[in-house]
C-alpha cells in the first residue's frame, strides 16, 4: 500500500495527517472520533436479544421473536451500527430489507438466529465482523457512465473551468468518494483519457473510496462481465478493455486506465488523511443516506478539500440547495466550490 501512494508523487493522494503514513481504519471510532459503543438501551437490549429464546420466553416485552424472526429490538440494534459506524440512516420500513441483508452474514457464519448474531457483535470477533455487517447494509447500485451528462459535463466544459488548467504542470486530482465496484472511477478515468493523452496537457490521477470492502476488492480487480458494459460505447469498450483469453464475457480494464486510480478503504465520517485539495470530486447518490445535519457537515468538508473554483458531481436526487453556500449550481446536480 505505501509503495502505491509513493507512486503518486507531488503528495500521495492519502497519508496520515501528521505522520505521512498511510493512516488505518479505526473501525470502533464514530463521527467524533470517540470510542464506538452502544448506548446504554440498545446494549441492555443486545444481551436480551442474544440470550436463549428459553430464557426470555416470559418477558412481557412485545419485540422478541421467534429465532427465524428479526425482532423490533434486533432492528434497532443493526441501525444503530449503522448510523454510528458509517452515517446511514435506516427507514423504519426498511426492517425486511435488514433482516433480508443480515440473513447473508448468518448464512456465512453458519449461525441460524439472529440473537446469535447479537452475540457475535458483543463478542471478541466484534471489530471484523461490524465491517462485515456495514458491507451487508450498505447499497452498491452502479453502473458505467450512470447519469451521463457528468461525464459530457467534465469531458467539454468542465476542464476548461478549472484553474488548474492555467498551469499544465500541475496534476489533475479527482476523488471518486463513494466509488462502489469502480464503475464510475473507471468512467472518469476513460473520459479523460483523450485530454491528456499527450504528455504535454499534464496528468491526471483519481483517488476512488469506499466503506465497503468486498466492492473494492471487486473494483481493484478492474474486471467485469460484459452484461456490466452495455453503457459503455463500443468505441471506448474497444479501447480500454480486454476479454479474458480463458473466458471471452468476462472484460479487464487496461492498465493505462487502471493504474490511473487508486482504490482505498474510508469512511466519509471519519478524518480524512489525504494530502492537498482536489480538482473535482464526485460523490453521487451517497449523501441521501445521511440526514441533513450529516450532510452539511460532510459538504462543508468537500468545500474545505476542493480547490477553489473546483467541481463537485452529485447524484440526481441530491441537491445542495439549503445545504451549503458555498458552491453555486452550475449544471445539473454539478456545482463549483466559490468560497
Amino acid at each position: 500500500m505505501h509503495r502505491n501512494l509513493e507512486r503518486l508523487s507531488s503528495g500521495a493522494l492519502m497519508s496520515g495527517p501528521q505522520s505521512g503514513k498511510t493512516v488505518e481504519h479505526n473501525p470502533m471510532r464514530n463521527v467524533a472520533g470517540q470510542n464506538y459503543e452502544l448506548s446504554k438501551e440498545l446494549a441492555m437490549a443486545c444481551d436480551l436479544a442474544a440470550r436463549p429464546l428459553s430464557r426470555i420466553q416470559h418477558s412481557s416485552r412485545q419485540d422478541i421473536c421467534t429465532p427465524a424472526m428479526l425482532s423490533d429490538v434486533q432492528f434497532e440494534i443493526f441501525r444503530d451500527f449503522a448510523k454510528r459506524y458509517a452515517g446511514i440512516n435506516i427507514a423504519d420500513f426498511k426492517k425486511s430489507m435488514v433482516s433480508r441483508r443480515v440473513r447473508t452474514r448468518l448464512k456465512a457464519l453458519k449461525i441460524e438466529t439472529f440473537e446469535a448474531y447479537c452475540k457475535i457483535l458483543r463478542g471478541p470477533e466484534r471489530d471484523r465482523e461490524l465491517q462485515q455487517l456495514i458491507n451487508a447494509l450498505t447499497t452498491n447500485k452502479t453502473e458505467f457512465f450512470r447519469e451521463p451528462h457528468h461525464f459530457h459535463h467534465l469531458a467539454e466544459r468542465g476542464l476548461k473551468l478549472l484553474p488548474m488548467q492555467t498551469c499544465r504542470s500541475k496534476q489533475l486530482r479527482i476523488w471518486s468518494a463513494g466509488c462502489s465496484t469502480g464503475e464510475e472511477a473507471y468512467s472518469i478515468a476513460m473520459t479523460l483519457a483523450p485530454a491528456f493523452s499527450v504528455p504535454a496537457n499534464g496528468s491526471y490521477r483519481i483517488l476512488a473510496t469506499d466503506i465497503d470492502t468486498q466492492v473494492l476488492a471487486h473494483a481493484s480487480a478492474g474486471s467485469y462481465h460484459v452484461s456490466s458494459l452495455g453503457s459503455v460505447p463500443l468505441s471506448q469498450r474497444d479501447r480500454y478493455f480486454t476479454s479474458s483469453p480463458g473466458n471471452p464475457t468476462q472484460y479487464a480494464v487496461i492498465p493505462p486506465i487502471r493504474d490511473r486510480i487508486l482504490f482505498q478503504k474510508l469512511n466519509l465520517h471519519d478524518p480524512w488523511p489525504m494530502k492537498g485539495r482536489f480538482d473535482v470530486v464526485f460523490c453521487r447518490n451517497v449523501v441521501i443516506y445521511f440526514d441533513k445535519e450529516t450532510q452539511k457537515r460532510l459538504f462543508e468538508r468537500f468545500a474545505d478539500i476542493l480547490e477553489m473554483g473546483g467541481l463537485l458531481y452529485c447524484g440526481h436526487s441530491e441537491s445542495l440547495h439549503g445545504v451549503s453556500s458555498r458552491f453555486k449550481a452550475i449544471g445539473q446536480s454539478i456545482y463549483q466550490r466559490t468560497s
